[in-house]
């Protein structure tokens, strides 16, 4: 089964992201390809970007790609862009965070040897992959079962994952909403735990992931299932849950009627936000 995998992966891997890990580990480093684009080909989906890991350092990165186009896209965090002719991957180093004090982008950034440690701080185990085209697949955190099972699960401790960075209460939540995943128990219940920490994130990167949910397949069941994550940056929603309509062609409350009008439109986020707002102020109208 895991040969199975591997072969999937393999030969859906563009070749100048294979020439980038054969470079370094012909520099003597060692480099593997990580994260969302082993879900997506495990998922037979096209990944939209690619990641390498390295124990290489961003000055090394540098020096290695020397030939290409190189961008110290992040160089504080361990991160750079190698552009080879047709594609474009970011490279970064080995790292182990802490001390995320602005609840986003962590203040300290300690570079490691180890792919373990570096797979152990990614935010789910559907993301922490890694895959060496001669090594092959790298799951510590039983990732793979967690695909087959359409589980979101976060790595380690939840409430660690989600307090150091709250975007990922929506990550999730996305993630979710666009596979049609469930989310594992006690991830949802850190989820819960530590929501009000949305509010610390910036209200372009709430957007973004918002209406991401709302245009994709599974849109209505993450809204009411999760309605009370949303309703911390959405708080007029409140109003609608559970508002009784006292009419016989509304069977559901304002809120269950307009995720509902919602699901009957076409995932176009003009049609998906009026149908999402467009009852919000009956609980202020009604008479």
């Amino acid at each position: 089964m895991k040969q199975n995998l591997e072969k999937v992966i393999d030969q859906n891997i563009p070749e100048q992201i294979k020439s980038a890990i054969q470079i370094l580990n012909q520099n003597h480093f060692e480099a593997y390809l990580v994260g969302g684009s082993i879900r997506d080909f495990l998922l037979q989906k096209k990944p939209k970007d690619f990641d390498i890991a390295s124990n290489a350092k961003p000055d090394q990165v540098l020096n290695v790609f020397k030939n290409f186009t190189v961008i110290p896209t992040g160089v504080r965090y361990g991160t750079v862009t190698v552009i080879m002719p047709g594609q474009k991957m970011e490279i970064t180093t080995y790292r182990i965070e802490s001390d995320y004090q602005d609840y986003r982008r962590p203040s300290q950034i300690t570079f490691t040897e180890s792919i373990h440690e570096d797979l152990a701080r990614r935010d789910f185990t559907i993301n922490a992959l890694a895959y060496h085209p001669e090594k092959g697949l790298l799951d510590f955190f039983g990732s793979q079962k967690d695909l087959k099972s359409k589980i979101i699960r976060a790595v380690g401790e939840a409430d660690q994952r989600f307090q150091e960075d709250p975007l990922r209460i929506l990550r999730a939540l996305r993630f979710a909403s666009r596979l049609g995943f469930s989310i594992e128990g006690k991830t949802a219940k850190a989820m819960y735990a530590n929501k009000i920490l949305i509010n610390r994130i910036s209200k372009e990167r709430i957007r973004q992931e918002f209406t991401s949910i709302i245009t994709a397949n599974y849109a209505k069941e993450i809204l009411l299932k999760y309605k009370d994550i949303f309703a911390v940056f959405i708080p007029d929603i409140i109003n609608t849950f559970d508002f009784d309509q006292h009419n016989a062609y509304h069977i559901y409350d304002v809120y269950r009627h307009s995720i509902e009008v919602l699901d009957n439109v076409p995932n176009e986020l003009d049609l998906r936000l009026a149908a999402f707002y467009h009852d919000i102020a009956k609980p202020l109208t009604f008479s």
